[in-house]
């Protein structure tokens, strides 16, 4: 498994956006225009040329000769490639992780929110976890099991269409266990980390082969890269 996040603190410079542009195909270049927000745009698209360049990187696969499909729930996959991944982005922050074996990731960044009125998403263990914690600290925890379940249903490639409250997660012998009937064997591994101080990760695998951190590129090295 590899996993590398960008970070876009500022606008791209104009060359820079026009040389992504001509890497990722027609179709993901009309999506990425629909979105309204300029930063948006660029995160988006950003996240998707270091997708290709990990793609190329890690197994040697010219992506120009690539073709990404969608299952039923809007997941992408590769046609032609047994490679699995998963992309994610929250504000200036952007993520991808690729695989050989099906795996989700999510990123959030922690932000004021009312969390009484987001109970509905948890299950009732989840529930009274967050009740028992003063008001920071349920903070944290509720994007923490967050991303959890984020990860867990883009792993699953099945998107909302499973309720946020139908499964838990509880930690037990510093392993995050997931209470679900389409988990009864134990067969997903979660990983968690924290980017910047103010973001969540985590990464839903069937293995537990995690890199030790999430790596972090900066624009100017995903330029250079995609130059060579």
């Amino acid at each position: 498994m590899n996993c590398f996040a960008i970070h876009l603190k500022q606008p791209l410079p104009d060359k820079m956006k026009h040389s992504f542009l001509e890497i990722v195909d027609d179709d993901l270049r009309k999506k990425l225009a629909r979105n309204k927000r300029k930063s948006d745009f660029e995160l988006r698209l950003c996240t998707h040329v270091l997708l290709r360049m990990m793609i190329n990187r890690f197994y040697q696969y010219d992506v120009n000769k690539l073709t990404f499909g969608k299952n039923l729930y809007g997941k992408l996959y590769i046609e032609q490639a047994d490679i699995h991944f998963n992309i994610s982005h929250s504000h200036e922050w952007g993520i991808c992780v690729i695989d050989r074996t099906p795996v989700g990731v999510d990123i959030e960044k922690v932000k004021p929110i009312n969390v009484q009125s987001m109970m509905k998403c948890f299950s009732e263990s989840e529930q009274k976890t967050l009740l028992q914690l003063q008001k920071t600290d349920q903070i944290q925890e509720f994007y923490r099991i967050w991303v959890l379940k984020e990860s867990y249903l883009k792993k699953l490639g099945v998107g909302l269409s499973k309720a946020l409250n139908s499964f838990a997660f509880h930690t037990e012998n510093n392993r995050v266990i997931v209470q679900d009937n389409q988990d009864v064997d134990g067969t997903h591994y979660f990983y968690e980390e924290n980017l910047d101080k103010h973001y969540k990760v985590a990464i839903c695998a069937e293995h537990k082969d995690f890199p030790e951190h999430v790596s972090v590129l900066s624009i100017q090295e995903l330029s250079e890269y995609i130059a060579d």
